[in-house]
């Protein structure tokens, strides 16, 4: 849906906040608090992340034809639908790209990143706490430095693999 997104969709920044759901050319947060609404949000650009950044939002599905990219204090709380035609799904992306995931992130996020075609790295101190669920689907998914992910997703009807003490590759 978001590559039908007309070409004049606002972007999402730290002076022009989403204000709801619908189509946006790209997010580009440096700094600052953002909330988003609950929703889902088709971004037709890149999702770019960096400084001391705050996002949060409670049912919330990010569908982006680009890459995400996270750098510096990211701070995220971002948790997705518990139903719908989006449930579980946090991020979303047809992108054959590297998305990353790096720095000092405090990425409480919880839910599914879907980028079934690209590679995810995550890396540094980026960590999305002990309490969330981050289930990674990816061509290629790199995990280095002090990276830490949770699995408790039983809230959001996405299997469950069990402590991630060590890697698991499933199909």
């Amino acid at each position: 849906r978001s590559a039908a997104c007309p070409a004049n969709s606002p972007a999402i920044s730290n002076t022009s906040p989403p204000t709801g759901t619908g189509c946006y050319s790209g997010v580009n947060l440096s700094n600052g608090t953002v909330t988003f609404p609950a929703g889902t949000y088709y971004i037709n650009g890149p999702i770019s992340l960096s400084g001391n950044v705050s996002l949060s939002g409670t049912g919330v599905t990010l569908v982006s034809t680009q890459t995400i990219q996270t750098s510096g204090n990211v701070s995220m709380s971002l948790t997705p639908p518990t139903s719908g035609s989006t449930e579980g799904i946090l991020f979303a992306s047809n992108s054959s790209s590297s998305s990353s995931f790096s720095g000092n992130n405090a990425a409480n996020f919880s839910g599914l990143l879907y980028y079934p075609n690209g590679t995810i790295t995550i890396s540094g101190n980026s960590t999305d706490g002990s309490s969330g669920c981050a289930e990674i689907v990816a061509f290629s998914v790199t995990l280095s430095g002090n990276a830490n992910l949770a699995a408790n997703c039983s809230g959001y009807n996405l299997p469950t693999y069990g402590s991630l003490q060590t890697t698991k590759l499933v199909q």
